[in-house]
Protein backbone atom coordinates (compact mmCIF):
# COMPACT_ATOMS: atom_id res chain seq x y z
CA UNK A 1 0.00 0.00 0.00
CA UNK A 2 3.00 2.78 0.87
CA UNK A 3 5.25 1.20 -1.53
CA UNK A 4 6.11 4.87 -3.13
CA UNK A 5 5.80 7.04 0.09
CA UNK A 6 9.28 6.66 0.85
CA UNK A 7 9.83 8.77 -2.11
CA UNK A 8 7.82 11.39 -0.94
CA UNK A 9 9.20 12.16 2.74
CA UNK A 10 8.74 15.79 1.37
CA UNK A 11 4.96 15.43 1.79
CA UNK A 12 5.17 13.50 5.56
CA UNK A 13 6.16 14.85 9.00
CA UNK A 14 9.87 14.37 9.95
CA UNK A 15 8.97 10.97 12.11
CA UNK A 16 6.22 9.84 10.17
CA UNK A 17 3.74 7.05 11.74
CA UNK A 18 2.56 4.10 9.31
CA UNK A 19 -0.77 6.16 10.07
CA UNK A 20 0.93 9.14 8.06
CA UNK A 21 1.96 7.04 5.27
CA UNK A 22 -1.09 4.74 4.94
CA UNK A 23 -3.20 8.85 4.65
CA UNK A 24 -0.70 10.26 2.45
CA UNK A 25 -1.43 7.21 0.04
CA UNK A 26 -5.27 7.40 0.19
CA UNK A 27 -4.66 11.75 -0.27
CA UNK A 28 -2.85 10.62 -3.17
CA UNK A 29 -4.68 7.82 -4.73
CA UNK A 30 -7.86 10.24 -3.90
CA UNK A 31 -6.11 12.92 -6.24
CA UNK A 32 -4.76 10.90 -8.75
CA UNK A 33 -8.26 9.05 -9.27
CA UNK A 34 -6.35 6.14 -8.66
CA UNK A 35 -8.20 4.52 -5.51
CA UNK A 36 -8.29 0.95 -6.69
CA UNK A 37 -4.97 0.78 -8.81
CA UNK A 38 -2.31 -1.43 -7.64
CA UNK A 39 1.09 0.68 -5.52
CA UNK A 40 3.26 0.76 -8.87
CA UNK A 41 0.17 2.43 -10.76
CA UNK A 42 -0.36 4.84 -8.47
CA UNK A 43 3.54 5.64 -7.99
CA UNK A 44 3.93 5.64 -11.70
CA UNK A 45 0.90 8.28 -11.99
CA UNK A 46 2.33 10.06 -8.89
CA UNK A 47 5.70 10.08 -11.11
CA UNK A 48 4.45 12.15 -13.24
CA UNK A 49 2.36 15.08 -11.73
CA UNK A 50 5.23 15.06 -9.10
CA UNK A 51 7.19 18.27 -10.33
CA UNK A 52 3.51 20.01 -10.45
CA UNK A 53 3.28 22.65 -7.76
CA UNK A 54 -0.56 21.72 -7.73
CA UNK A 55 -0.21 17.95 -7.17
CA UNK A 56 1.63 19.04 -3.99
CA UNK A 57 -1.01 21.15 -2.83
CA UNK A 58 -3.89 19.04 -3.95
CA UNK A 59 -2.35 16.43 -1.98
CA UNK A 60 -2.05 18.49 1.25
CA UNK A 61 -5.20 19.76 1.07
CA UNK A 62 -6.76 16.55 0.84
CA UNK A 63 -4.44 15.10 3.76
CA UNK A 64 -6.02 18.13 5.73
CA UNK A 65 -9.70 17.58 4.55
CA UNK A 66 -9.49 14.08 5.91
CA UNK A 67 -7.12 14.60 9.36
Amino acid sequence: MTCYTRHLGDLLPANPTGGDKRALDGAIRRVLGAEDARCPEVWAKAKERREDPAFETEVRAEMEREA
